[in-house]
């Protein structure tokens, strides 16, 4: 996972599957600005539950 929270390629492949599921309230360019914190929590989460 980046260090950064920019938008990337690897954050928009490890948020897609959450923006599906938001996408009729969240609009793509507001996404792209909470994708990469998302992405981040959701890889400090995984490491925690191991």
């Amino acid at each position: 996972m980046p260090t950064s929270l920019e938008f990337t390629e690897e954050v928009a492949a490890a948020t897609d599957h959450i923006f599906e599921m938001v996408k009729g309230s969240i609009p793509r360019f507001e996404w792209e600005m909470h994708a990469s914190l998302k992405a981040e929590t959701n890889h400090l989460e995984i490491g925690r539950i191991d």
